[in-house]
């Protein structure tokens, strides 16, 4: 049968919430033709997070983060990004 996500889709990366601009900017220097930029802005799938939010300071900069890499659904995407974040209250 086939899988329902093929390992050559999911991909692992860097990413800083404190340093976004810097690690999107390496992984595009970093490209290769061999291996496309899976870091570029409004490209993600899916983002899922859990338990991300240990110190107050980080929200604003994991908002940030959530709002670049997103996808957005409009006339160009047919699909916007889906996230799930599990916070612990």
């Amino acid at each position: 049968s086939k899988p329902v996500c093929p390992e050559e889709s999911v991909s692992v990366r860097r990413l800083r919430w404190d340093c976004l601009q810097e690690d999107v900017l390496a992984a595009a220097a970093n490209n290769s033709s061999a291996q496309e930029n899976d870091l570029k802005p409004n490209s993600f799938d899916t983002i899922v997070g859990t338990d991300v939010v240990f110190s107050p300071s980080l929200v604003c900069p994991l908002l940030e983060t959530i709002k670049l890499m997103a996808r957005k659904k409009d006339v160009e995407s047919t699909k916007a990004t889906r996230i799930y974040l599990c916070l612990q209250v």
